[in-house]
């Protein structure tokens, strides 16, 4: 569709004129080439096939569907894109947070975890990968679903590593049946084993580095893991509203989920001692080697999935359109990011209807300052580097608004609590 209307917009235009009318002439004029490479194989025996007049047709003679023309429902796309290009792209934008920013990482954060310690040891410029992978329902008709295994950096601070634009896509499985594994990720694979053994140089702002790249972990949800570790079934399930500040507080975990495990079948029942209860045992040593479980949620991937199903129009190719848009999205100029300083966001006016409720204290506070009111200016949010800190000042208020609070109590012990309102 883009190829067409940049089609009729040149045949408008005086001629001769230079405006691109494909994908490749576009990424010819910002002096780069496609990033990924596209197979299709017949869902019956898993073969490539060849195309012939712009249809597919399944090579193996051994196949059922061997030298018949086949349809949508019958082929599988398998996308996999050049990691260096993407890892590239996202160096690019994120140069400055690659050094000498270890404040901005959270207590027990990846990087604190000790498989991470190990192994970054004696290695300059690693960049480490947290791996995904998942499906979802892409096109209805058709019933096919999209497998995407994502991909962020471990080195980028939150939040910024969970930005979209900060996640990379390594490879699309778009098909109606699940993904076989080997197939899948035998590419994707091939291209981590030589960037980790060999490395790879990367041009950032007219500088050369020498990087290597390694893998942290592969986070899914069960059934996404039960299919990728090739097991029958998972049913493990641990839910963790806090991360730790200590390794005291690792221990005493340790010590509660040992007690709870060895005393919950004399407080309830022996039906209880399933594998679900067993698996908290190995929470503890867990987050001791690869940081807090907070850290490496999926909920980022998840989102990154719901925002590729969008691209896509039709039925046809669409791995190949996904990753068509994000190809012209790295190539796009974008801002750098950069760590903000402190600063106060969204001035409110001293006569704003909002403050009405809090006009008499406020006007207390004012007077005690003993400083001319018409210098003085208020704001209701305070943003200190990618934190931002809001008040109860909201212009448009919904039926209900949750608050977290935290403070310090008598012990500097920090104490949450959610308010409703």
């Amino acid at each position: 569709m883009i190829c067409f209307v940049t089609y009729i917009i040149k045949s408008i235009l005086p001629t001769p004129n230079k405006l691109p009318t494909t994908f490749r002439q576009i990424l010819k004029i910002f002096g780069k080439s496609s990033t990924f490479v596209t197979k299709f194989y017949c869902n019956s025996c898993l073969t490539l096939t060849t195309k012939q007049n712009g249809q597919h047709y399944c090579t193996n003679s051994t196949c059922s569907l061997a030298d018949l023309q086949l349809s949508k429902r019958q082929l599988t796309e398998v996308v996999t894109l050049n990691i260096r290009e993407k890892l590239q792209s996202v160096v690019r934008r994120n140069l400055s947070l690659f050094s000498s920013h270890e404040e901005l990482f959270p207590a027990f954060d990846i990087p604190s975890g000790a498989r991470y310690q190990s192994t970054t040891k004696n290695v300059v410029h690693l960049i480490t990968l947290h791996i995904h992978a998942d499906g979802a329902p892409l096109v209805r008709s058709t019933k096919s679903a999209i497998w995407p295994c994502f991909s962020s950096i471990v080195e980028l601070p939150p939040p910024v590593r969970e930005y979209q634009s900060n996640i990379l896509t390594l490879g699309l499985w778009v098909s109606c049946i699940k993904p076989d594994v080997y197939l899948f990720l035998e590419d994707i694979i091939e291209q981590l084993t030589d960037l980790s053994e060999n490395g790879t140089t990367i041009f950032v702002n007219c500088l050369e580095f020498k990087i290597y790249v390694k893998t942290q972990l592969l986070v899914s949800d069960l059934p996404a893991k039960s299919l990728f570790m090739k097991t029958i079934n998972f049913n493990g399930f641990v839910k963790i509203v806090h991360w730790p500040k200590s390794i005291e507080e690792i221990r005493l975990a340790d010590k509660l989920t040992h007690y709870y495990c060895q005393t919950s079948s004399k407080v309830r029942d022996p039906r209880i001692e399933l594998y679900s209860l067993h698996v908290h045992l190995h929470l503890p040593s867990q987050v001791l080697n690869h940081g807090g479980v907070a850290f490496t949620s999926a909920f980022c991937f998840d989102s990154a999935i719901r925002s590729i199903k969008s691209k896509p129009h039709g039925t046809k190719n669409l791995g190949s359109q996904i990753t068509y848009w994000c190809d012209i999205d790295t190539i796009i100029p974008s801002k750098e990011c950069e760590v903000s300083s402190p600063s106060l966001v969204s001035e409110i006016k001293l006569d704003n209807d909002l403050l009405n409720a809090y006009r008499g204290i406020l006007a207390k506070q004012l007077n005690g300052l003993k400083q001319d009111i018409n210098i003085i200016k208020l704001y209701v949010r305070f943003k200190d580097k990618f934190l931002t800190y809001h008040s109860f000042l909201y212009s448009k208020r919904f039926t209900c608004n949750s608050y977290l609070i935290s403070h310090n109590d008598n012990h500097q012990q920090i104490q949450c609590a959610i308010k409703q309102a």
